[in-house]
């Protein structure tokens, strides 16, 4: 396990990315908002990303994330796991 900032410059087969995050006030933190280090993280998967995360929460509290999300539910990759 790494983190972003650890993989610059290193290309792996398979990337697990977790954004887990998830509250009321849709806040993101961050790391979110940062472009270049999110670029860096969904950057280095040379065949498969699996990504984390509340997506209410991502696509409420982070500009930069709003469009990849957008797009990824547009192309229907996003799967909702049910509520507990």
């Amino acid at each position: 396990m790494c983190t972003i900032d650890r993989f610059q410059g290193r290309d792996k087969s398979a990337i697990i990315i977790s954004l887990v995050r998830s509250n009321k006030e849709g806040k993101s933190g961050r790391l979110l908002q940062d472009f270049r280090r999110l670029n860096v993280a969904f950057s280095r998967a040379k065949q498969k990303m699996i990504v984390i995360g509340s997506f209410s929460t991502l696509q409420r509290g982070s500009d930069v994330m709003r469009p990849v999300l957008d797009s990824l539910r547009q192309r229907n990759w996003v799967y909702t796991l049910p509520s507990v």
